[in-house]
């Protein structure tokens, strides 16, 4: 592995945080800084967003969740679940065993317990 690969990977990872709350593990990323949060949100979720996410300004972020596949043919199939909408310092978080997302408010967010990865 590359040493820039490695520092790149390193990066993105470092602003996904693990949080528990009753029992429940879950990975969460702060849009606080658009230049940084959302290329963490895209390698954090990737699995999970159908469609690039869009700084809509800089105070609201919008994040289409559901799944994309490519199929055999070449085209892909969009399962679109959901939109959700974070307002600056919301977190994006998904449930780590339902792999469903929600947003947490930076008010709220002190109701879960940040735990080491």
């Amino acid at each position: 592995m590359s040493s820039e690969y490695k520092d790149w990977l390193d990066d993105m990872e470092s602003h996904v945080i693990v949080f528990e709350k009753e029992s429940h593990k879950f990975h969460g990323v702060c849009f606080n800084n658009p230049d940084f949060c959302i290329d963490s949100m895209n390698y954090e979720f990737c699995d999970f967003i159908c469609a690039d996410i869009e700084l809509v300004n800089d105070n609201l972020l919008k994040v289409q969740v559901g799944d994309e596949y490519n199929n055999y043919d070449g085209s892909w199939t969009v399962d679109y679940k959901n939109t959700l909408y974070l307002l600056k310092n919301d977190w994006l978080m998904i449930d780590c065993k339902t792999y469903k997302f929600f947003v947490v408010d930076s008010e709220h967010i002190s109701e879960y317990k940040k735990i080491s990865k």
